[in-house]
């Protein structure tokens, strides 16, 4: 994992991390619907899109920041 991440670099981590949590939060959202008895609308799946897509880029961009600087101060 840790070699996947320093090869695609930081910003396309961060695109892997945000699409993988674009489709995990509308496949849950989903399965609650259906769960529920409630029909799927579009604006179920539209929400279920833009929060992870405006979430996930926020907070994994500093997070992995840190992991390719540690990578780095331990290759010196």
């Amino acid at each position: 994992m840790r070699k996947l991440i320093i090869d695609i670099g930081r910003c396309g981590t961060i695109a892997l991390i945000t699409l993988i949590s674009i489709i995990v939060s509308t496949l849950v959202t989903i399965f609650i619907m259906e769960a529920l008895g409630r029909g799927i609308e579009p604006i179920h799946i539209l929400i279920s899109i833009i929060t992870p897509a405006l979430i996930a880029p926020s907070v994994f961009w500093y997070i992995i920041g840190l992991f390719v600087k540690i990578d780095q101060l331990e290759r010196t």
